[in-house]
């Protein structure tokens, strides 16, 4: 970008909860991980210079060592705007 465009346009994406079981408690006829993609993908395309992504990025209690890295594979599949990623309370919680 040579100039700061005129208007800055962000997308904001929150919550995503890679692996939480709860997910899969509403009657969905698209898996949690299709819907997730489906909400990336659409951030993602919607003309938006970057995208801020907040809150839970995986789930609580949950299993860290696949879903941190689940959720790396997802982001760096859907999104191929700049990211800015401000993590909430359970990403700092680490489970033993």
């Amino acid at each position: 970008m040579d100039k700061p465009p005129a208007e800055l346009v962000f997308a904001h994406v929150s919550d995503l909860h890679v692996g939480d079981p709860r997910s899969s408690l509403t009657p969905s006829i698209i898996s949690p991980d299709e819907r997730r993609a489906r909400v990336l993908k659409a951030a993602d395309k919607s003309g938006a210079h970057f995208m801020l992504i907040t809150g839970d990025m995986v789930s609580v209690p949950g299993d860290y060592k696949n879903e941190y890295p689940q959720s790396q594979k997802e982001l760096l599949e859907y999104v191929t705007i700049p990211m800015f990623i401000l993590r909430a309370t359970t990403t700092y919680t680490p489970q033993r």
